[in-house]
């Protein structure tokens, strides 16, 4: 009864969602404040007595001027966001019913201007643990990037801890990491950070095709803990309003290995954006007593911009096989032993440019397993707030 009622409450919140508001206008985005420039220098010569403007704006250049050149050249910027969630419904008797506040994500990033095509960032990130079964536990803080970018023109090169290409972009156009997760990222299939090389570029006449290519420890931002490597590629073409991708991996682990390949397109205007992406993933296990599996899933996403102050989220992931990664997965565990599908549908509620209101809500509907009924549905309502400085 209670996986049928779910169901119900979903689709009656697709119904509401597809309502169409009556103004439309553009989206505004989240980004970062943009960097400070360096005071010019007052004017030399000039009257021996100006205006009283004059003399004040010199006096504001004489104390901009004061500040060391290192200040001039740092930037300090912030994000975080977490939620208020209820887990109406649950697979897991142990976990149904659970409620409480969380802050999923804290960061703090530190950028440095080196000179004109040399820069550094050191990035900070505090998360919870994600697991309403977990202990009471403070959040684990660690370095999330650290590496020197050198940009010769229409090209980077990175050394460091730095972004992987496997959802990369993804996640930029998708716009919603305080939400949740791209699939990749959320079904444990892949890694956003690595130690290594990373070059990053755009070619062709008209600079529309874009290379990312990292080779790495396969560690994400833990040291090295065995012989074998990391290496991502990915190519994209951006034809106007058009963005597609196609993305490919292989990580040599100590207990085995893994490959993906990952297509995704997505159309982006002023008024929203829709994004389509499928991904095969293959895992090979050394260890005799542990069977090889494959991993597939495809999602699609749409953000409609209703109004500067409102757009509307919704988005659905369908995974084709069980997924071992399942009880794993931070803030909303799965089934391990059933193919599902997620739906997500949101409200994006802008205060101001930098704080948003986001309530959603999370279904899980999974497929029956053999000859046994499904497991029942994951229900999960949630206000979510993101701040960033």
């Amino acid at each position: 009864m209670k996986r049928y009622l779910c169901a119900l409450v979903t689709a009656s919140l697709v119904c509401l969602l597809t309502v169409r508001p009556a103004i439309g206008q553009e989206e505004e985005e989240r980004s970062d404040p943009p960097v400070g420039q360096e005071a010019e220098s007052p004017a030399e010569g000039g009257e021996e007595q100006g205006s009283e403007e004059e003399g004040e704006q010199e006096e504001d250049e004489s104390k901009d001027d004061g500040l060391p050149d290192w200040l001039k050249r740092l930037k300090i910027s912030g994000l975080a966001f977490g939620d208020f969630y209820w887990f109406a419904s649950h697979h897991n008797p142990e976990i149904e019913g659970a409620n409480g506040f969380w802050m999923r994500r804290i960061y703090l990033t530190f950028d440095y201007n080196i000179a004109d095509d040399l820069d550094f960032r050191l990035r900070f990130e505090a998360r919870s643990v994600g697991s309403p079964l977990a202990p009471p536990l403070n959040m684990e803080p660690f370095v999330k990037d650290a590496w020197i970018r050198w940009s010769p023109g229409d090209h980077m090169l990175f050394f460091g801890i730095s972004s992987t290409p496997t959802w990369d972009d993804i996640e930029s156009i998708w716009g919603y990491r305080d939400v949740k997760k791209t699939p990749l990222d959320l079904y444990r299939m892949g890694a956003s950070r690595d130690f290594g090389l990373t070059g990053r570029g755009k070619i062709g006449p008209g600079k529309n095709i874009q290379y990312y290519i990292v080779v790495g420890n396969g560690s994400g931002t833990r040291s090295e803990s065995n012989r074998g490597k990391a290496a991502y590629g990915a190519f994209a073409f951006t034809p106007g309003d058009f963005f597609f991708q196609v993305y490919g991996d292989y990580n040599n682990l100590s207990g085995g290995n893994f490959a993906t390949a990952q297509f995704f397109g997505s159309w982006s205007v002023d008024g929203g954006r829709i994004g389509l992406q499928y991904a095969h993933q293959q895992r090979n296990r050394d260890a005799p007593d542990q069977d090889d599996f494959e991993l597939n899933v495809l999602s699609l996403f749409g953000v409609w911009v209703a109004s500067d102050r409102l757009a509307v989220l919704a988005r659905y992931d369908r995974m084709f096989d069980p997924n071992p990664f399942g009880p794993l997965i931070a803030y909303l565990p799965m089934d391990p032993n059933a193919r599902s599908n997620l739906v997500i549908l949101g409200l994006d509620v802008t205060i101001v440019e930098q704080f948003h209101i986001i309530p959603t809500f999370d279904t899980v509907i999974y497929d029956a397993v053999g000859d046994e009924e499904a497991p029942d549905t994951d229900f999960v309502p949630r206000l979510t707030f993101s701040v960033a400085f």
